[in-house]
């Protein structure tokens, strides 16, 4: 062999050797690259840790900055971000991926999995459930969603953070611009990017052509750049053109490389630091104004939960109250009125000019009818039989007479209906009309704020009413005891003094000994307790009364009701001698006619005494009560309120931000009119031609050059139309700053009004209450009152003016009250001083007391009606319950869509569990940074990046899949899942005792 073929032989093996680590680093460069967690760990890294710079003041400090939602959360995902199972398709929409266009589509789309649902698959875990509410094979809930009891206002605000998407959709915008931030600082660092912007990259091309040559081309580049903060940059990049020539004349080895750098500094067109670090300056106050807004969010939050909410369905809970209570009583009245006009009426006269001669009143009728001839009247007395009518009209056959006699007859004997009763009846329709209706719109209220705190509208709940006890004016027990009262007609109506009954009238006098026990020994205590919380409230009471004439109202109110009280429990206590009186009555009526008669009309007379003493009794606590009501009153006054705002509304420091980030936008613009003036220095390094040594540069074959590069300002048009129209958003922003900041001190002007306003109304509905009971109460008396004509309507008006003024004065005070509290949540907001602590819960005494309600065992938690029985929603077989791939069949064959799933991913490996990203239980030894914390003591992980749902359980499926999601549901602060392996063996529940 040729000794020149030996030598460039071995000097290729040579070269190849030496530049082998120099092509596997570029190969390596070229095809490898970081994971999509990596990334997404990264950019958590980099986003969180800005989030807690700016977090700078504790105005704006927010306890939560992770994006991932509490696992308790209806809508946290429990697969791997990374590797997120498929969620369900629409089937139609499905054919469409399987085949677009008739083109076979991809095969892999469900290589990790299809999810079970949208939702949160075991968010339901946060009510707790029985074995019987899931399927031992798949671990699907079967059963109807549970139903909350009692819901309060700490259960109302946690569920807003768990499931609100308004506040998720908060904390991602938030993200989103200081996610946006770090691209911003990351322009200013050292980035992998060559000259002209190119990143690192490298090229082999392998040709062959026959006869002639066979060669292999390398070409890589390699550069660093660098933004400065005065507008100018430098960048570095070297490039490595390699030949391999294996056979020809040529065969051998040929490598150039080029060592390139440029400098350029701006001197007018974006030079300085003005322009230069303007997005880095609009993104830094961007992330700042979000964090902001996010402090504000969650003061709105807390506002909307409990003011827009909360407090209107207990007002609409009120309001139908009130409807019933009135319902009750017009029912009440429609009967005692039909009672009343039942009553034989006395003497009822009918015209009758003279009796005929041959007719002589017989004496079955002597002490019935009798013609009065003053009046020229056939005047009856009492009631009428039917016997009775019937030898009336036989008792002539003069026409005159018959006339008049059937005139009697027929007002007697006829069921006329009184027209009193026609009102109330009517009164009674339409209220009962007006209770569904409010029924009805207090259930689509309800359902909006479930929707409003993230829960289904099917999911059955109530609302916590303690907050309503104080518009309890009447005790039940007054309500009771009058209806007893008057349901005692029974017996003592069948006393009648024509004809006495010694034993009926015992039993009458028993009946109401009984009552009056219960009036003394029960409704006498529960109003002298309401007296003494009266006057204990007292001063205080006074002393939040500013004007000095409602004051002296008031004191005057309390004296006399409490000498009201007094009186009445002297004349109630007088009511014993009347016992003793019938008593001794009886006692003689066992021989003396007389004396019976007497017990008999003292009874009846006794009865009427006993119900409008409890009446009087329930009209004192109406007011004694209505005098309990309590707001929480704002002590603030108008000036501080305002200045107070003007110093801590977070949303007006953003909008004074924006005014000045509108003014920089000028001076930026105005730049783009200047000419392009820029300093160039740059050159080239380069390798010896002909040579095969990659790094063997020459000062002879490089080049360094220095330049000025000009670009005259002529064709300006669209620069300057930008300057002109930035001057003018200038201006804008400076009136929509003032405009704002008006309209601050209007809502702080209006609140204030609205609370004064209200606090005045509130004690003028106090004492429209206390009138319009009394007018009631003076209504029945003149209803009740015997010998009257109940068939003129007056009665019944002034029952139905009475309980409408009732129910008015009842819905008032309730609307007070709630508006009251509203206004109060929105002038703190308002004013921006409303701190939220972490469970979401504003720090002012009255919200605090509600944990110390809870921590003292009061039920306020979220209450969860059992189910007994729960069939299976869909029989099985009917749908797809896979949740990822099971390791153990690597599920071979068509998938749902028609692809054929072989159990393998793209890049040819299994898929199944054991490689699979499952949700897991972050390690107990893992660090938590304190500013991650979670307003429900949940921390899905450092918040650098971390997150629960990376760590890894092999070989889950079925019900373990939901038991290992059901262990990360659980927090320190929420209720514990009552659901754990029964034994080793998969798919046994039991419910911990």
């Amino acid at each position: 062999m040729d000794q020149t073929l030996i030598t460039e032989s071995r000097k290729t093996q040579r070269f190849f050797r030496g530049e082998s680590v120099f092509i596997a680093i570029t190969l390596i460069l070229t095809f490898s690259g970081c994971s999509q967690q990596f990334w997404r760990k990264q950019a958590d890294k980099d986003t969180y840790r800005i989030l807690d710079e700016k977090e700078s003041d504790p105005r704006w400090d927010n306890p939560r900055k992770i994006l991932t939602p509490d696992p308790r959360s209806r809508f946290f995902d429990p697969y791997p971000p990374d590797h997120e199972a498929m969620p369900p398709d629409d089937p139609a929409a499905a054919a469409d991926m399987q085949r677009p266009d008739g083109i076979p589509g991809y095969k892999g789309w469900h290589k990790y999995g299809r999810a079970l649902s949208v939702e949160n698959p075991i968010w339901l875990a946060n009510f707790e459930f029985t074995p019987e509410m899931v399927d031992e094979a798949t671990g699907e809930y079967i059963c109807p969603l549970p139903k909350i009891e009692n819901l309060t206002i700490l259960d109302a605000v946690e569920l807003s953070y768990l499931n609100g998407r308004e506040y998720q959709f908060q904390l991602e915008q938030t993200y989103l611009a200081a996610l946006a931030l770090t691209l911003e600082r990351f322009r200013f660092q050292v980035r992998y990017l060559g000259i002209g912007g190119g990143e690192p990259g490298s090229g082999l091309t392998y040709e062959n052509v026959p006869g002639v040559q066979d060669s292999l081309r390398n070409n890589s580049r390699f550069g660093v750049s660098q933004l400065l903060p005065t507008g100018g940059q430098w960048a570095m990049e070297l490039a490595n053109n390699t030949l391999w020539i294996f056979s020809g004349p040529n065969a051998g080895t040929n490598s150039a490389s080029i060592l390139s750098y440029r400098l350029v500094q701006p001197l007018l067109l974006n030079a300085g630091r003005k322009i230069a670090l303007e997005g880095l300056t609009q993104a830094e106050r961007d992330v700042l104004y979000s964090v902001r807004d996010l402090a504000r969010f969650r003061k709105s939050l807390f506002v909307d939960t409990v003011g827009g909410g909360y407090l209107g369905l207990l007002t609409q809970m009120q309001s139908i109250r009130n409807q019933e209570y009135n319902i009750s009583q017009l029912e009440r009245q429609v009967i005692e009125l039909r009672v009343n006009a039942g009553a034989p009426p006395g003497n009822l006269g009918a015209e009758l000019e003279t009796l005929p001669v041959e007719l002589v009143i017989p004496d079955s009728l002597a002490d019935k009818v009798r013609f009065d001839e003053i009046q020229k009247e056939l005047v009856w007395s009492g009631a009428m039989s039917a016997e009775q009518a019937q030898e009336l009209t036989s008792l002539s056959d003069d026409e005159l007479f018959l006339k008049t006699a059937r005139e009697l007859v027929q007002y007697l004997r006829s069921e006329v209906t009184p027209f009193d009763v026609i009102q109330i009846e009517s009164r009674l329709a339409s209220s009962r009309i007006n209770l569904l209706t409010s029924r009805q719109r207090y259930q689509e209220s309800l359902d909006s704020y479930k929707i409003q705190l993230g829960l289904p509208p099917d999911f059955e709940m109530t609302i916590d009413d303690s907050g309503l006890e104080q518009f309890e004016l009447i005790a039940p027990l007054f309500e009771r005891l009058l209806g007893e009262i008057e349901a005692s007609i029974a017996i003592i109506g069948l006393l009648d003094n024509q004809a006495p009954d010694l034993e009926q009238t015992k039993l009458a006098l028993t009946e109401l000994e009984r009552l009056y026990k219960i009036l003394i020994e029960e409704g006498i205590p529960l109003v002298n307790i309401d007296a003494e919380k009266v006057q204990q409230n007292k001063p205080e009471r006074l002393a939040n009364i500013k004007d000095e004439e409602t004051r002296d109202r008031i004191l005057s109110t309390m004296v006399r009701d409490a000498e009201q009280l007094v009186n009445l429990k002297g004349e109630i206590s007088a009511l014993s001698r009347s016992f003793d009186r019938i008593r001794k009555y009886l006692e003689q009526g066992e021989s003396d006619q007389d004396s019976l008669v007497k017990a008999i009309e003292e009874t009846l007379d006794l009865r009427e005494d006993l119900l409008v003493k409890a009446q009087g009794m329930q009209v004192i606590q109406v007011g004694l009560r209505s005098e309990l009501i309590d707001i929480n009153r704002y002590e603030f006054n108008l000036n501080d309120s305002i200045g107070l705002a003007l110093e801590n509304r977070l949303d007006l420091m953003n909008q004074r931000g924006s005014v000045m980030d509108a003014r920089r936008t000028v001076d930026v613009i105005a730049n783009r009119l200047k000419s392009a003036v820029d300093v160039v220095v740059e050159g080239d390094i380069r390798t010896e031609p002909g040579t095969s040594r990659p790094f063997d540069f020459s000062g002879q074959s490089s080049s360094h050059r220095v330049g000025v590069q000009f670009t005259a300002p002529l064709d300006q048009v669209a620069e300057r139309n930008q300057y002109r129209a930035a001057q003018v958003n200038y201006q804008r922003a400076r009136r929509d700053y003032m405009e704002f900041e008006d309209n601050v001190k209007l809502q702080i002007r209006t609140s204030w009004r609205d609370l004064q306003v209200l606090e005045q109304n509130l004690e003028t509905a106090r004492q429209s209450l206390r009138i319009n009971v009394l007018q009631y109460d003076q209504a029945v008396e003149e209803s009740n009152a015997p010998g009257g004509n109940t068939n003129s309507g007056v009665r019944g008006r002034n029952l139905i003016d009475a309980l409408n003024n009732i129910l008015d004065s009842q819905n008032r005070l309730v609307l007070i009250w709630a508006n009251y509290e509203r206004s109060r949540l929105a002038i703190y907001r308002d004013m921006g001083i409303m701190e939220i602590d972490e469970q979401g819960m504003w720090i002012d005494p009255f919200y605090q007391r509600l944990y110390d309600s809870q921590d003292a065992g009061i039920d306020s938690g979220i209450g969860i009606e059992p189910n007994q029985f729960c069939p299976p929603l869909t029989p099985a077989g009917e749908i797809d319950l896979t949740l990822l791939p099971l390791s153990e069949t690597k599920l071979t064959g068509p998938n749902d869509y028609g692809n054929d799933s072989s159990g393998k991913n793209e890049s040819g490996s299994d898929v199944g569990f054991e490689h699979a990203d499952v949700p897991g239980i972050p390690p107990a030894s893992q660090e938590e940074r304190p500013f991650v914390a979670d307003p429900l003591r949940w921390s899905p992980g450092a918040g650098f990046g971390d997150d629960v749902r990376d760590g890894g359980v092999s070989d889950l499926r079925g019900p373990d899949f939901f038991r290992e999601l059901g262990g990360i549901s659980q927090s320190d602060s929420g209720r514990k899942v009552p659901l754990v392996p029964a034994s080793e063996q998969h798919g046994r529940f039991v419910v911990p005792e």
